[in-house]
């Protein structure tokens, strides 16, 4: 799943919502960014495009920091 840029690989246990706000949504939709694929894994475990998608979250605020980069789930190949 993809919500603008920002992969949510996590599901929420049944009846809990993770899904960010409208209100974030729109913030990262208006953040400039290019397109480069180069993802960095955020500490609330979501895989970020690349480092400006990344900041335009903390920009919009997300409190997180990177833990590393790549995505957050090893990629099976």
């Amino acid at each position: 799943m993809d919500f603008h840029g920002l992969a949510i690989f996590f599901a929420a246990p049944s009846g809990v919502t993770n899904l960010p706000s409208e209100t974030f949504l729109r913030c990262v939709d208006n953040c400039p960014t290019t397109s480069e694929y180069n993802p960095v894994c955020g500490s609330d475990m979501q895989s970020y495009h690349n480092m400006a998608k990344f900041g335009c979250a903390v920009s919009c605020g997300a409190r997180i920091r990177v833990i590393r980069v790549g995505t957050c789930l090893p990629v099976n190949g």
